[in-house]
């Protein structure tokens, strides 16, 4: 969720609690007061975790805050914070109560305290790994899982770059992502498989995939004697693009499948695949913070996903995805970057900082 103080003395939380909506007793809570971000086990006992940043991408003053709590059986779980990036924990709290708690709260102690983007989740999500994707949390935007979908062979999205203007190639990315029952609960490499694209200098783009093994991105096509690499290949603004990643059973393989038809450029490769069906999705649009030699401001992106589908293993139905299985967030990403997923309007919505 995403905090901002008001003028003067301020403290605004954020957390879980247990007991009756009469009498409630947080058990784990994040929040800011005084400016300040906080931490702890409950409102009464706090520590100071760092100052608000003022380095990101939201209007000053408002800061996001994840907390993901690991529910261990034990008395020592423990609630990791994390303040607008996630590639590194910004403070380990112990939360030995957290186990009883009955639902989430919002609590104003002082002054006038403003929340937004509020996600609540107890999806069996993967535990994070801080630095797994150096994006998550910064500059990202995303859609958080609420339910597990039905097994699935086939995912396929289409896609609209309306426009798009960066200083640097290989910073700015979107793509799609299926994962197996291995990546569907653990935050590990393995059962993770993406498909995306570069959005480069020069109206270019750099198709790429990662095979579900080393979260590494290939950027060689052999349909495409190599492929256009890191490099990419021009792309008119207004692009359309349609992606799909597809399981087959039968020869035990996976293919990425790009097609930009604005160009007819097909990018298209088959990996050897024994991981069995996928229940989950989510889509991505991605800053690179380790390699930027720009501001976050300075990239800008204009787009559209629609038609995003799975073909479920039993009988083979094609199924769209609507607004309620994913729920739309965006971590530290600026106003210039904007994504509607969905074409449907009542099921959509519109990604902005």
């Amino acid at each position: 969720m995403a905090i901002k103080l008001g003028s003067g003395s301020s403290a605004g939380y954020f957390g879980l609690a247990s007991g009756t909506a009469s009498n409630l007793s947080t058990v784990a809570v994040v929040g800011v007061v005084n400016g300040e971000v906080v931490a702890g086990k409950n409102i009464k006992n706090t520590v100071n975790v760092e100052p608000v940043p003022t380095d990101n991408a939201y209007p000053k003053g408002w800061v996001y805050l994840i907390a993901n709590v690991n529910l261990t059986g034990t008395s020592a779980s423990v609630m990791q914070v994390y303040v607008d990036r996630t590639d590194v924990i910004a403070a380990n709290v112990s939360v030995p109560n957290v186990g009883q708690y009955t639902g989430a709260l919002i609590e104003t102690t002082a002054g006038g305290v403003f929340y937004t983007d509020i996600i609540v989740s107890t999806y069996q999500l993967g535990i994070t790994t801080p630095g797994y994707n150096n994006m998550d949390g910064y500059g990202q935007g995303s859609a958080l899982l609420v339910n597990q979908l039905l097994a699935y062979y086939n995912l396929t999205a289409q896609m609209t770059l309306q426009s798009w203007s960066v200083p640097q190639s290989n910073i700015l990315s979107f793509q799609i992502n299926a994962m197996n029952s291995t990546g569907t609960k653990e935050s590990t490499c393995a059962g993770f498989f993406q498909l995306g694209v570069d959005l480069n200098a020069n109206g270019t783009i750099a198709p790429w995939y990662v095979p579900g093994i080393n979260c590494k991105p290939y950027y060689s096509w052999p349909t495409q004697s190599g492929g256009p690499g890191r490099k990419g290949i021009s792309s008119p603004q207004g692009t359309k693009l349609t992606l799909s990643i597809v399981w087959d059973s039968g020869l035990q393989s996976l293919t990425f499948k790009i097609v930009d038809d604005s160009t007819s450029s097909v990018f298209e490769t088959t990996i050897p695949y024994y991981g069995g069906a996928f229940y989950s999705t989510y889509t991505q649009i991605e800053f690179q913070p380790c390699c930027a030699n720009f501001p976050i401001s300075s990239y800008m992106l204009d787009g559209s996903i629609y038609h995003m589908q799975i073909t479920t293993v039993k009988a083979s139905s094609i199924q769209q995805l609507s607004s309620s299985y994913m729920l739309p967030f965006s971590l530290d990403t600026p106003p210039s970057w904007t994504l509607t997923y969905y074409q449907d309007s009542i099921a959509g919505y519109v990604q902005t900082g």
